[in-house]
């Protein structure tokens, strides 16, 4: 019996450790069905593996990566597909306005960028701020290429969220050597590739929080089915505002923070960012504990059942002292 043992253990030892889940249990099948009749026939089994061997050192075709899409309306898709609200260009006022007086320009003067259309509204509320935006409905990676990206002075955008767009966002502002506003989500300034393109370079930005979570518009042709044009905010998002050096970053740094509006914030770098604007996975941020995160639940939906458990609480105190005598233990 120890000797069937051995072999059965031998055979299962001799299967490559470099074949799939389903080669191996493929291989037992076949290895204890031949011991099974083998030790019916009195003998050790012989097992072949050398065409599994050979099928294992097959080298399996990378796939090829996956393309990003153009920047075009006709590319997009509906979880990209969300406008800016006018608040949020309301809080870079300061910073546009800083931007024009160090290229030694006015307001109407000033040349904004942004890249990345969705429905234009960003040249009508910019507009009525006095600024003339260029956002037009083209592929803005194919203006990279050949060289015809529009003279501007400063670039303003909010990019897609999905595949690498971020990415080459913050690859452009960091080499276009004009002053940037990008409004990105919260997580960014926590990735590699946001050190690697931004943060160690001699623009490092700083940042400007809202005094609100901003909800963006989807445009109604981007909605599918016959839902009613919506808000989303799918994550927390403020300004990373750079692409300004020396002097230049200086004075628009102060000239923000002058113009701040009630509730807003600036930080002049990620490690003086405030808790409540890091992201999650931040080693740096501070959870609050268990029963602050419950009153916070509580607080979200709805509101009374913080309030609600002091009360309880104490009037459940109340009646156990009108209760009368307290009732004796039985042994």
């Amino acid at each position: 019996m120890k000797e069937r043992k051995s072999a059965a253990s031998n055979t299962t030892d001799a299967i490559p450790s470099n074949l799939s889940r389903t080669q191996r249990k493929r291989m037992r099948r076949k290895a204890n069905q031949e011991r099974r009749e083998a030790e019916a026939k009195g003998i050790l089994p012989t097992i072949d593996l050398s065409s599994l061997n050979q099928e294992a050192a097959v080298t399996p075709t990378p796939l090829p990566p996956v393309p990003t899409p153009s920047t075009t309306s006709s590319d997009h898709v509906e979880a990209d597909s969300a406008e800016t609200p006018f608040v949020a260009y309301l809080s870079i006022v300061n910073f546009l306005n800083a931007a024009a007086s160090s290229a030694g320009k006015s307001k109407a003067e000033i040349r904004v960028y942004d890249p990345y259309y969705c429905d234009g509204s960003v040249k009508r509320h910019l507009a009525k701020l006095g600024y003339n935006c260029y956002n037009e409905n083209e592929d803005f990676y194919a203006a990279i290429e050949q060289g015809r990206t529009p003279s501007f002075d400063v670039l303003v955008t909010n990019p897609p969220y999905s595949h690498d767009h971020i990415q080459r966002c913050l690859q452009f502002a960091a080499s276009c050597g004009k002053p940037y506003a990008l409004l990105l989500p919260n997580y960014v300034y926590n990735k590699d590739y946001y050190r690697d393109s931004i943060e160690e370079t001699r623009t490092r930005p700083f940042y400007l929080i809202p005094n609100t979570r901003y909800t963006y518009t989807v445009p109604s042709k981007f909605v599918k089915g016959d839902r009613l044009r919506q808000g989303t905010s799918p994550f927390p998002t403020f300004w990373y505002l750079g692409g300004c050096t020396g002097a230049s970053h200086s004075s628009v740094l102060e000239k923000v923070r002058v113009g701040l509006k009630e509730g807003e914030r600036v930080s002049e770098n990620v490690e003086g960012l405030p808790n409540d604007a890091r992201d999650i996975t931040d080693k740096e941020k501070k959870r609050k504990n268990p029963k602050q995160r419950k009153k916070e639940k509580m607080r979200k939906r709805g509101g009374g059942g913080g309030g609600g458990g002091e009360g309880g609480k104490e009037g459940g105190g109340e009646g156990r002292r009108e209760g009368g005598k307290k009732k004796k233990k039985r042994f």
